[in-house]
């Protein structure tokens, strides 16, 4: 295997990269240390940032997700969600969830279209793919630890929840 490295001097905005998602038209994500998100077109050899000059609010990129829309959903570090259409890249915020304003650390969409943000002392936050509505999930439902590391779903539509105190798995069927 060749590996090649991209490096600060290349354009990326950050030394560390703790996620990355591949959108619609085949450029790469890359977060990492609330720097902002570099956008990685790998057939014209360009990187575009996109930080607090652009309209990311809080510069983003804690996690992040891209739903079925194309659209790439930012979680920032400091609990703030954003949406960023690639191809317009207009930002949307998602305001309304109380039990944001917590460290993010992981999110996903179900299949059934419903975005999962794991926060961290703050358990699960499942949003409409709108982000008009919302639930949360956390101890009080069961859930073993409200700090959320990761999410998966599996070929059953059962959500697996990875928390510091054990694997949980969510019955989508039931909402539960």
């Amino acid at each position: 295997a060749t590996i090649r490295h991209i490096r600060l001097e290349q354009g990326l905005l950050h030394v560390v990269n703790t996620v990355l998602v591949k959108d619609n038209q085949g450029r790469i994500w890359a977060g990492g240390n609330g720097r902002g998100l570099c956008i990685i077109d790998i057939k014209n050899g360009t990187i575009q940032t996109l930080g607090n000059e652009q309209g990311l609010n809080g510069n983003g990129g804690q996690s992040l997700c891209k739903d079925k829309q194309g659209n790439i959903w930012v979680a920032g570090p400091l609990g703030e969600i954003q949406v960023i259409d690639p191809v317009t890249f207009s930002i949307r915020r998602i305001v309304n969830i109380p039990s944001l304003g917590k460290r993010i650390d992981a999110i996903t969409e179900s299949s059934n279209g419903e975005i999962w943000i794991g926060l961290t002392g703050g358990g699960v936050a499942v949003v409409d793919k709108d982000g008009k509505s919302f639930k949360t999930i956390n101890t009080s439902q069961h859930l073993s630890s409200n700090d959320i590391t990761s999410f998966m779903q599996d070929a059953k539509g059962n959500m697996w929840i990875a928390t510091q105190r054990g694997l949980n798995v969510a019955n989508l069927k039931d909402s539960t």
